[in-house]
């Protein structure tokens, strides 16, 4: 009963005042919106969401059909505005001003609409504006920028809602690491503006993968990835609430043409444009930004959305249960739930509950000149906050510089999904132009240069924490598509691939500088939450192989304690069903077969060899990927025969492979799907065994430098040749490594995914795996990693 009094009382004293304050400003809103009547049609109340005792966006419609839009809200409009106007002149910003008569309080603005766009060429513009809006974003901190607060108005991406420029990263209890200290670098990026594409309520999918795209540039409905209450049978005497899918509608953020929305698919090249030369011109323009906003912007106020409005609409609709209507005790202890959300400073909760319990979602607003949080009511919680927004911001401005540029490029292609992983390599001019070929000790102290300067990159992008002695990375990865990410368990491109870079690194060069780093990263990999996989590339399983290179190279018994401890807490969960199990190497269970193998020899326990064994004898002889090569293809497979000493198996289904799998002449010299992971698995057999194999197509030089698809893996091959016949893969092999360093001293930089200033750091994909590899030609004992070998 108290909440039905008091939002009514809410209604009738804030209609009351919009009214009042019409009748008193009906002059000044007559003028600036070109309004000829005097008189309301309609009030459509309830437009955004209810704050600050009951005040809510209303859209008035005046009787000759202009609309406008009443801001019951602390007025910062007025400085918004000029400094939007200051970015127009001095950036080319092409922000929409959006009309308003202000007032101290509340402010009254233009109705933007979703008008048509009348051409092609002005999609374009829309799209390149758009662009520069995720600039302006990025450089001034704006978030919240989802598909609701931005509306398609002709050529123009216009922004409905301004209160959330200069915005904090919320302190928030995460605890104390490396990976802590990522995550809050990767939130001072363009991916948490709202404008570029994202997948929210994640953790509300039964995969924890699915979600939606709250992003202004989402053009389609979308189902929400769990079933919510709705009523159905409606207006019978069987009405009743059920748990079904609810599909999201379309807002007005995306530009119409001929009565059809116009996505940004096909236009995502004047996105990017239009963000870099926003970037671009404010790099060159520093001076004039600092000073305008030193001298206009001090002591702005701005809303901060300190916890997503949806997790306060939820609380708000389990506090309106029944059981909590008929008892307002109830409904205080669904509130109360709020505290444990952790929060640094746990007392703004308190003015939470305070909103809350009146049936508002809570808002809060920060002087972006100082620390304290301000509550709805204007209460101050102090110290929030380590720095102030403005400082933060002009911090970001003045350290601009190119490759933050380039970075964020990169990022919001993949975002866009137009991202090309070798573009950067394929830009590079004058490839192979020093044919000189290193030999003997030149050669040698080459690697050890290029090694170190890979070292220097990989160390210069590292995030460390010193109190726990933690590291981590962002890095592009690939999963199913490219994306930015913090860095995981997994060997393909995460941690575990860095840490064998690093354990090879120290082991050659006998250097105990590379010990912190060392220590570092197994810290982060032992306390990283990792998925109990049955796998030596992902989840627990990956840390496994880097382990036991690790206890090989320099004895750390530590690393085979843990390597041990994983293998049996794999062995003791993971029931073996057959159903479940993939012939791959990476993606499935043959490189925890051969990983099992090595634990076997070396701890000389049997009961890893019997394991391996029993999941290998369940294998499936047809590949999970049908590929000629290691990586993914039939090869890993007669790789494990060898090791099982199933030799007259392995020919068989040599003979077989030749006969009928393949029909077409290989086209990948690859390892992973090609030429060079049939040439490894192969040559440990018979030397006849690779006779059909073109040796110099599979060993030729490539476009790119990685293990998995490049220049390191075909090494590794050559390796293996040279072995057989030194007199003629020795001095091939000197080639390709010359050819390899001469193009990295020349562009300083290795044929890697990423771009200049974002390579890929990944074993198989990134530059890691390519240092590890040219350290492996000057010592033998450097295990061959591609095999899994020790």
């Amino acid at each position: 009963m108290r909440i039905t009094v008091v939002r009514m009382r809410y209604f009738l004293d804030n209609t009351k005042q919009m009214l009042i304050r019409v009748t008193e400003d009906l002059p000044s809103i007559q003028n600036c919106f070109n309004i000829q009547s005097s008189e309301l049609n309609s009030i459509s109340e309830s437009q955004g969401d209810s704050h600050s005792r009951g005040k809510t966006v209303s859209t008035l419609t005046f009787s000759d059909g202009k609309k406008i839009v009443y801001k019951p809200k602390i007025n910062s409009e007025n400085k918004l505005r000029d400094f939007f106007e200051f970015l127009n002149k001095e950036l080319e910003a092409d922000i929409y001003i959006v009309k308003k008569v202000t007032r101290n309080t509340y402010f009254y603005e233009e109705y933007i609409d979703n008008i048509e766009i009348n051409n092609i060429e002005e999609v374009k513009k829309y799209y390149e504006r758009y662009g520069k809006l995720i600039g302006i974003a990025f450089l001034f901190n704006v978030t919240d920028l989802h598909y609701e607060n931005i509306i398609a108005h002709g050529e123009y991406p216009v922004i409905i809602d301004n209160e959330t420029f200069f915005q904090q990263n919320i302190p928030i209890e995460f605890g104390n690491s490396a990976t802590v200290d990522a995550k809050y670098k990767y939130l001072d990026s363009i991916m948490v503006t709202g404008l570029v594409p994202y997948l929210a309520m994640k953790d509300k999918s039964d995969s924890k993968d699915e979600g939606v795209n709250l992003s202004a540039l989402n053009f389609k409905e979308q189902s929400v990835p769990f079933k919510i209450l709705k009523i159905k049978n409606t207006f019978t005497d069987e009405m009743r609430f059920e748990y079904q899918t609810h599909i999201m509608d379309t807002a007005k953020n995306t530009p119409i043409m001929n009565n059809e929305k116009i996505s940004f698919i096909s236009y995502e090249k004047y996105i990017v444009t239009g963000m870099k030369s926003i970037l671009m011109k404010a790099k060159d323009s520093k001076k004039k930004i600092l000073a305008y906003i030193n001298n206009n912007l001090q002591n702005l106020i701005v809303r901060n959305v300190i916890r997503p409005t949806q997790r306060y609409a939820d609380m708000l609709e389990f506090s309106y249960h029944p059981n909590c209507f008929s008892n307002a005790i109830e409904r205080e202890k669904v509130l109360h739930n709020m505290w444990a959300y952790p929060y640094k400073n746990k007392k703004v909760v308190h003015y939470e509950f305070s909103d809350l319990i009146d049936g508002d979602i809570p808002i809060f607003y920060n002087n972006i000149s100082k620390t304290s949080l301000i509550a709805s009511d204007g209460c101050l919680v102090e110290d929030f906050y380590q720095e102030s927004a403005l400082n933060r911001c002009l911090n970001k401005i003045n350290d601009l510089c190119d490759e933050d540029i380039s970075i964020q490029t990169v990022w919001l292609e993949i975002a866009l999904n137009i991202y090309n992983p070798y573009k950067y390599i394929n830009d590079l001019k004058n490839q192979n132009s020093n044919k000189y070929i290193y030999t003997g000790l030149e050669l040698n102290g080459k690697i050890i240069q290029a090694c170190q300067k890979i070292e220097k990159k990989i160390f210069k992008r590292a995030i460390f924490n010193k109190k726990t002695n933690t590291v981590n990375w962002i890095d592009i990865k690939l999963d199913q598509d490219w994306n930015v990410g913090i860095l995981n368990n997994n060997m393909y491109d995460g941690l575990p691939g860095i840490f064998i870079f690093y354990v090879a690194l120290k082991y050659i060069t006998k250097n105990h500088k590379y010990d912190y780093v060392i220590e570092c990263i197994k810290n982060s990999i032992y306390t990283i939450p990792s998925e109990d996989i049955l796998s030596a590339f992902f989840g627990k399983g990956s840390l496994i192989y880097p382990l036991l290179v690790d206890y090989r190279l320099n004895n750390d018994i530590n690393s085979l304690n843990v390597a041990v401890e994983i293998a049996d807490m794999l062995i003791e969960k993971k029931p073996i069903n057959n159903g479940e199990l993939k012939n791959d190497w990476i993606h499935g269970h043959n490189s925890i077969i051969k990983v099992l193998l090595l634990l076997s020899e070396i701890t000389e326990d049997e009961k890893y060899r019997k394991f391996s064994l029993e999941i290998f004898e369940k294998l499936s002889e047809e590949p999970y990927f049908n590929f000629r090569g290691f990586g993914h293809g039939i090869y890993s497979y007669v790789h494990l025969l060898s090791k099982f000493n199933r030799i007259d198996k392995a020919n068989s289904l040599l003979h077989k492979i030749k006969e009928s799998y393949f029909e077409e002449e290989p086209k990948n010299n690859s390892w992973c799907k090609g030429t060079v992971g049939e040439l490894l698995a192969t040559i440990e057999l018979y030397d006849d065994n690779i006779s059909n194999i073109d040796i110099n197509k599979t060993i030729a030089y490539k476009n790119k430098d990685c293990l998995c698809h490049g220049n390191a893996g075909t090494l590794e091959g050559l390796i293996q040749l040279a072995k057989k016949d030194p007199e003629t893969y020795q001095y091939k092999k000197n080639k390709l490594i010359s050819y390899m360093l001469n193009d990295f001293e020349k562009n300083n930089t290795l044929k890697v995914a990423g771009s200049e200033y974002l390579e890929s750091l990944g074993f198989f994909v990134g530059i890691s795996g390519v240092g590890y590899e040219l350290l492996r030609n000057l010592d033998s004992e450097i295990p061959n990693a591609l095999l899994f070998e020790l």
